[in-house]
This record gives C-alpha cells, sequence and structure tokens, in this order.
C-alpha cells in the first residue's frame, strides 16, 4: 500500500508501515562460536536472511511449525500481545473490506495459536537497502515474521490462503528515531551461528537461490529450536511496529490491509486513514484492482510518503492492474500518469518492463508502490511470457534467483513468501510453498545492505 507526503515523525511510521531488541549475545546452538567470533564466521547470503519453512503434509510435521504463541520474551510475556492481537482480529473485521467484499475472519482466526510462522525476513533497512532510499526514507532495521491461519480437520492439515505480516523494528531515540545498529548487530551475528549450525549439518546456504531454507529442508538436526531461541531472544511486543492482513473473500477477492499505531502517540493498533483497503478479483472480466493504484514509482525517490496528497496531474507511475487487461500491445510505451492533454506515457518505459519495475527494490517500495502490484508481479511476468529487460534489479549484473519449485503456478497465488493451498476448483491439493521475484529481489538487496551497513558483524 502507498504512503507520499508531510512532515511529522514519518520514520516512525515508515518502520511502521512496510509491505529487536537487545543483548542477547547468547550462543543459540551447541558448539557455536562466543559473539566475538562472529567476525569469522562466512557472510551471510539471501538463504540466511529469509526464511521459509516447508508446507507440513501431516499432523505430526506441526510440530516443526512455530505457532505465534509459542514466542515469548520479557521473562515469558508474548510477543504478539493479547491486547495487539484482539486489535489486529477487530480491525481486519471492520475494516479489511472494499465495498461489499469483506475478508472472512471466522472463529478459528480468533485463536492466536492458530497462527503459524510460515516465514520471516532480516532486514537492515526498510523500506529499501539501496543508498538513495535510505537518504529519502531512512533506515529501519526489521524482523518481518509471515504468518498463516493452519487448522486441522481429523488428520489433515488445512493452510488457509491469509497471512498476517507482524513487524518488529530496532530503533532508538526520540520523536524522529535512528537505527539501534547494537540490537540489530547481535541480530547479525546470532543469524551467522544458524547458518554455521547449516553448514555443519550439510545444509550450505552459498549460492542457492531463494526457496525453502535448506537447513529447514533437510532438517538440520537441533535447528527448529535453535530459530526459536532466535525469534525469542530478538523479539519482543515492545519492538512491534506494524501489522498487515492480506484477507480473502472465499473464494476470491483478496483484500489487503496495513495497520499501525496511528497517527503517532496511539497506543492501538488501527487501520491507518490515509491507506484504504485494496482488493484485487478475478470475479470481473478482465480482472481487476479496486480502488485503482495510486503510485508514484517513475518519480525521483522522495522523502514524501502521502501520496494521496501529490495532485493526480504531478503523480507519474505503474502498478500491475494493466498486466490483467486482453490485448495488450507489451511493446507500447507505459501510461505513468495524466495531465491536461490526456494520458502520458514514458518513453524509456514499455508496458512489458511494468512487471520488472515493480520488482526492482531499487525503484519501487512500500512508500510508492500499491500492494497488488508487489503480490502480482511474478504471475504476470509468467502469465505474458515477458523476459527480464532494462528496469529488473540485478546484483553484479545477474537477477536474482528463485528457486524453480517455488515460483507461484497459478494466477490465485498472490502470496509472496509463503504457503498457497489450491482451491478445489483448481484441482486441489496440498499447500505449497511459494516465493516470488520480488521477495528474491528485496533480500539480495538486503543482503547486500547488510554487508555495506554492518561490516565486520
Amino acid at each position: 500500500m502507498p504512503i507520499v507526503g508531510t512532515k511529522f515523525p514519518w520514520g516512525l511510521l515508515l518502520v511502521v508501515l512496510i509491505v529487536v531488541l537487545s543483548g542477547a549475545g547468547k550462543s543459540l546452538c551447541e558448539g557455536a562460536p562466543p559473539a566475538g567470533a562472529a567476525g569469522a564466521l562466512p557472510p551471510l547470503e539471501p538463504a540466511d536472511i529469509s526464511w521459509l519453512w516447508p508446507v507440513p503434509e501431516t499432523v505430526a510435521d506441526l510440530g516443526r511449525i512455530h505457532t505465534i504463541d509459542s514466542l515469548a520474551a520479557n521473562g515469558g510475556q508474548p510477543v504478539w500481545s493479547d491486547a495487539n492481537f484482539a486489535e489486529f482480529i477487530q480491525t481486519a473485521k471492520a475494516s479489511a473490506k472494499v465495498g461489499s467484499n469483506a475478508a472472512d475472519i471466522p472463529s478459528e482466526f480468533e485463536t492466536r495459536a492458530n497462527w503459524r510462522i510460515v516465514s520471516f525476513r532480516v532486514d537492515p533497512s526498510a523500506p529499501g537497502g539501496h543508498a538513495d532510499v535510505r537518504a529519502k526514507l531512512g533506515e529501519t532495521p526489521q524482523i518481518r515474521l509471515i504468518l498463516q491461519p493452519v487448522t486441522t480437520s481429523g488428520q489433515e492439515v488445512v493452510v488457509h490462503d491469509v497471512a498476517a505480516h507482524v513487524v518488529f523494528s530496532f530503533l532508538k531515540g526520540g520523536p524522529t528515531p535512528e537505527p539501534d545498529r547494537d540490537a540489530f548487530g547481535k541480530v547479525i551475528e546470532d543469524l551467522r551461528k544458524l547458518k554455521q549450525l547449516c553448514e555443519e549439518g550439510g545444509a550450505s546456504t552459498k549460492g542457492l537461490p531463494l526457496g525453502i531454507h535448506p537447513g529447514l529442508a533437510k532438517p538440520v538436526a537441533g535447528l527448529d529450536a535453535a530459530v526459536a531461541k532466535f525469534l525469542k531472544t530478538h523479539l519482543s511486543a515492545d519492538r512491534l511496529t506494524a501489522l498487515a492482513i492480506m484477507g480473502i473473500d472465499g473464494p476470491e477477492p483478496w483484500i489487503f490491509l496495513a495497520m499501525a499505531k496511528f497517527p503517532p502517540g496511539a497506543t492501538k493498533f488501527g487501520p491507518v486513514a490515509f491507506l484504504p483497503a485494496q482488493m484485487l478479483t478475478m470475479r470481473t472480466n478482465p480482472p481487476s484492482v479496486v480502488p485503482q493504484p495510486v503510485v508514484t514509482n517513475r518519480l525521483p525517490i522522495s522523502a514524501q510518503r502521502v501520496q494521496l496528497s501529490i495532485p493526480d496531474v504531478e503523480r507519474r507511475g505503474v502498478a500491475t492492474a494493466i498486466l490483467f487487461k486482453p490485448g495488450l500491445d507489451l511493446n507500447a510505451a507505459a501510461v505513468v500518469g495524466s495531465g491536461p492533454g490526456g494520458p502520458l506515457t514514458d518513453p524509456q518505459l514499455k508496458v512489458r518492463d511494468i512487471a520488472d519495475l515493480i520488482a526492482n527494490p531499487e525503484k519501487a517500495h512500500f512508500f510508492n508502490t500499491d500492494c497488488v502490484s508487489c503480490h502480482t508481479e511474478t504471475r504476470r511476468r509468467m502469465r505474458l511470457g515477458l523476459a527480464t529487460g532494462q528496469f529488473a534489479y540485478r546484483v553484479n549484473g545477474k537477477v536474482p534467483e528463485v528457486a524453480q519449485a517455488v515460483l507461484p503456478k497459478d494466477d490465485w497465488n498472490v502470496r509472496n513468501f509463503g504457503w498457497f493451498p489450491p482451491h478445489p476448483f483448481l484441482g486441489g491439493g496440498p499447500a505449497v510453498a511459494t516465493v516470488t521475484q520480488r521477495t528474491a529481489n528485496e533480500t539480495a538487496e538486503a543482503a547486500k545492505a547488510l554487508a555495506e551497513l554492518y561490516p565486520g558483524r
């Protein structure tokens, strides 16, 4: 969801809307070296900072998939407090709606223990690691959990096509918070210990395309417990800064809603007033995005964030909504705005480049691009057979890789980094792990930023 504009402590809200803690330098597993030896450990790769669990196939497998309810810090206090969880459910029921469509929140979703951690991402600088983005929008270190409701029916595991983002940020200071690099540095040190545990267990992360974490797939002995300890050590309720839900009015549409303690100074999570829910529906022909995306990703990177505050005639940007329309001329110049004489096009950007731009974290970020675009760029690219072009994100000249097995195989799969349960009319079957190009690109950029911002940690 987009934002752009005004002056007050937006750095704090930035944390909130992406789309830990203290001196816990303890060893996460037997045989791990002390924190002082962290520099001797191998550098972190993308697979070390974005962790995706394999989908549980049996009820017994659920024992390996941590519930958010099982994570407690600060003497046993849950990292997602009773009050904040209640606010999440209440806000989802009241505000995850567009027109007559509303996300379904059945009673099972109101039990915190049913929300499982399907993945998490460690990011040294939200909303982006590139120097230009950091200069304008600040640097917010984060750990972001992706949760999905998982229930059982007899011996069957039921994964629901719903997700929550639970964001923990490492900030210190007053009205304009700064990154807490000391606390986040300890996160990095413990990630390297997890990496070492995987290496010793025969699950190397070096040079891998992003997919299910190799240590979790193997699985490496002791890793489940070590990861749980890592999360318990570095997460706490006082670092929870943002929530979001992608709900569904089954079998669709999908509805996206961001939540924050807003305005600044508020004590409860609720919807962000200037950031309305957004919906993708395939019940229309062609599929449509409602309301229409408000984007500014073809303007220079700016410290302004509330896009709705920018006059229509000044906005320049693209979204994947256009890529659902039939009869597209993929080689035509992309429409990026409107002026007195009608639509404005970008001579450098072709329609076929839109998915690449959306997936490029140097150009598109949380504050200039809509939610639906970031959740559909990979499927639009695959559906339209789009080759990577000049706007694709590259590291050392190479586009970050996604493991073929986890690329989304169906247009109905709008997961970015989680599990998709195929609907019965799609043939049904077990849920599948999913990773998008945008996620791989963001992870690769985060790995670069880690090396730059935290050398020697």
